[in-house]
């Protein structure tokens, strides 16, 4: 059965207020069988609902999508399609996987998607999906999203121990101040480079308290969003590279971590371009391909993390 669901009865699927809110129209198409469906989005650079800082400076006259953001919005739109979440549900993205960014999703263009469930199990929804420029038929994203469902108003057994990963260093920080930077500076995931070598880096940042996404994310159980921890690692690349001239690309795995080395997160076999100090192409770095990121921990307003780049390769 098909059900087109607007973005006012959109509020009553998911729990995000109108400033996360990165979908105007979903079609679901859900059966006993099969859970599907196509959603859209348009925003301009005067958005009523402020979704205009999810876009970055490409170069002076085109603004595109956050590249991360697409995957929010795959996330966003496969959830409605499965069903209103009830009042005490929670839905968490765990993961992201088989990631391609093919063509850049420019500002004021209808942005349109497609989804489809293809695993269920103990709370854990998986999905495939894809995302379109207006007009085209070639995806230009495609991923593989992970959620998993909590209901919080059931009590909860202790939690599983914490997974470590390598501390970080102890030495003091260097500001990172990125001479053109693309995007609105509250986007810019990293506040001081630790460490930097040929290979490996290490970056800090401070989820602040006032950041703009708190309120919608969750209302009254701020966390940070997981596509700021993905923005992190790009962000990350992106001071290492500083001394750069122009285009880049890079590969690298990395890891989110607190300051005792508990995981946050942990992305493998990322692909990264952008440009850095360059006369046309703002200040960028994004990942156009990614094996897969595994979220571990939320992260609340006023704690710092840290992120480690590991068999970073460089590429002018």
């Amino acid at each position: 059965m098909s059900q087109t669901i607007t973005q006012d009865q959109i509020l009553a699927y998911l729990p995000h207020r109108y400033e996360n809110l990165l979908l105007d129209q979903v079609v679901s198409h859900a059966d006993d069988t099969c859970v599907k469906g196509e959603f859209s989005l348009t925003v301009g650079p005067d958005d009523a609902l402020g979704r205009h800082l999810f876009f970055r400076h490409h170069t002076e006259e085109e603004q595109v999508l956050i590249g991360a953001t697409s995957v929010e919005i795959l996330a966003l739109g496969s959830l409605v399609c499965t069903g209103k979440l009830t009042e005490t549900q929670l839905a968490i993205f765990t993961g992201i996987s088989q990631f391609q960014k093919h063509q850049h999703l420019p500002l004021s263009q209808l942005i349109s998607g497609q989804s489809e469930k293809v695993a269920q199990k103990a709370g854990f929804l998986s999905y495939r999906g894809a995302l379109y420029r207006q007009v085209d038929t070639h995806p230009a994203v495609t991923a593989q999203v992970k959620a998993f469902v909590t209901d919080t108003s059931a009590s909860q057994s202790e939690q599983e121990s914490p997974k470590m990963g390598t501390a970080p260093p102890s030495g003091s920080a260097t500001p990172i101040q990125f001479k053109r930077p693309s995007k609105k500076a509250p986007m810019i995931v990293a506040d001081g480079l630790i460490e930097s070598s040929d290979t490996e880096a290490w970056v800090s940042y401070t989820y602040p308290s006032n950041h703009p996404l708190i309120k919608g994310h969750f209302p009254g159980n701020p966390v940070m969003m997981g596509i700021m921890q993905w923005m992190a690692i790009e962000d990350a690349v992106l001071a290492h590279c500083q001394m750069k001239q122009g285009a880049f690309s890079v590969s690298t795995n990395a890891e989110i971590v607190k300051s005792d080395g508990e995981l946050v997160a942990e992305v493998k076999g990322a692909q990264l371009q952008g440009y850095i100090n360059d006369d046309t192409y703002f200040d960028s770095a994004e990942i156009v391909a990614l094996k897969r990121i595994v979220f571990r921990r939320m992260i609340v307003p006023g704690e710092e993390i840290f992120i480690h780049l590991t068999n970073c390769q460089i590429h002018s």
